[in-house]
């Protein structure tokens, strides 16, 4: 269909070396008898209020799912934003651009939709700031203890509404948190209380979403059941690498999420890993497509980084699986990102993604 297609079979032979030399031989840790290794696609919110442009709760939605579930994926993360002003602002707002009435009722929609599928659903809560500064360097009120005391309040309440939203929905999985670096560590207890707290309310799988070079910083894995990261973490620091190299790279990344998930006795899952149709995209992955000044289209590399993190990963017993960032929740809506974004949809990479999928970890030899 592309003239392209990457035979993960034939990289994984031509670098046996590099998977035999750093794959973990230690026992998986036990995250519990409710899931299996997961296959899951990120459903990408659509939301613009100036066009009445909407993803979630569609015809769209479903039609994506029904393609999620067609490359086999078996798990489904839905993205429902909130906003802040800024990252000095110390108030949570609960929705982005529709009413939080309206969100949470597509939101509720689409996650039905998924069940009615057989997927599994992991609900992540976002906050982007409306100035798109980066929600890791959350400075509430010039970082003061007032600020981060009313940030926490407020925090709280738009996830214990998300909590409540996921204890009636029998959502499988919920993030408590995506990407705060700046608190993460230094207010590690105030993470924890929180959740606890809801658990009170929700009787799922928790997770927290890390930033990649957050992971090892975060104080509060022992309170959640999953390690969860958003991978998108340099693959070479190359003008050309080859696949040996972002393997390499790769693998060193691997033995330190291993160290984790031994130390804690829980499965790592990447609550997000994407790549940009573009040559040099191995090299800052977590840079967004409209921020790109020159863009060099290449789909085979996108297909190529996906193919050497399934194959650095999938072999390995402490990895619970991972979300494909993303396909949108309107296969249909174009005003997303460009040709050269994150979404695999219809590109060689979502025959990488298909064939991992379907034929799992391959065996150590």
């Amino acid at each position: 269909m592309y003239g392209f297609k990457v035979n993960r079979f034939h990289l994984l032979a031509a670098l046996a070396p590099c998977l035999i030399l750093h794959a973990s031989t230690a026992p998986a840790p036990a995250p519990g008898d409710r899931w299996d290794r997961i296959r899951g696609i990120t459903l990408g919110m659509i939301e613009d209020n100036r066009w009445n442009i909407k993803g979630y709760g569609t015809s769209g939605s479903l039609w994506a799912l029904e393609e999620a579930a067609a490359l086999g994926a078996d798990w489904t993360s839905i993205t429902p934003y909130g906003a802040m002003i800024s990252t000095d602002d110390v108030e949570v707002i609960p929705y982005f651009e529709y009413p939080p009435e309206e969100l949470e009722e597509r939101v509720r929609v689409t996650i039905r939709q998924a069940h009615d599928l057989g997927l599994k659903v992991l609900l992540i809560p976002h906050i982007y700031p409306w100035d798109w500064s980066w929600r890791g360097q959350l400075r509430p009120a010039g970082g003061s203890d007032e600020g981060w005391d009313r940030w926490f309040a407020s925090y709280e309440d738009y996830l214990m509404g998300w909590a409540d939203v996921a204890a009636v929905e029998r959502v499988e999985m919920l993030s408590v948190g995506v990407e705060f670096k700046t608190a993460s560590w230094r207010f590690r207890d105030r993470f924890a209380l929180i959740a606890e707290k809801v658990r009170d309310r929700y009787d799922g799988l928790l997770v927290y979403s890390a930033n990649w070079d957050e992971v090892e910083e975060v104080g509060f894995w022992d309170r959640v059941d999953v390690i969860g990261l958003n991978a998108f973490y340099p693959l070479s620091a190359l003008e050309d690498p080859d696949p040996e190299d972002m393997m390499r790279t790769a693998s060193d990344f691997a033995d330190t999420l291993g160290y984790l998930a031994r130390v804690y006795g829980k499965p790592v899952v990447f609550t997000e890993v994407g790549f940009k149709s573009l040559t040099a995209s191995y090299r800052e992955p977590w840079i967004w497509p409209e921020d790109i000044a020159e863009a060099r289209s290449d789909d085979a590399m996108q297909a190529l980084l996906f193919d050497v993190t399934f194959a650095t990963y999938w072999p390995r017993s402490w990895f619970g699986g991972l979300f494909v960032w993303k396909f949108l929740a309107d296969p249909a809506d174009d005003t997303q990102e460009p040709d050269f974004g994150f979404s695999p949809r219809l590109k060689p990479a979502q025959d990488v993604i298909e064939s991992w999928f379907e034929h799992g970890p391959v065996p150590a030899q």
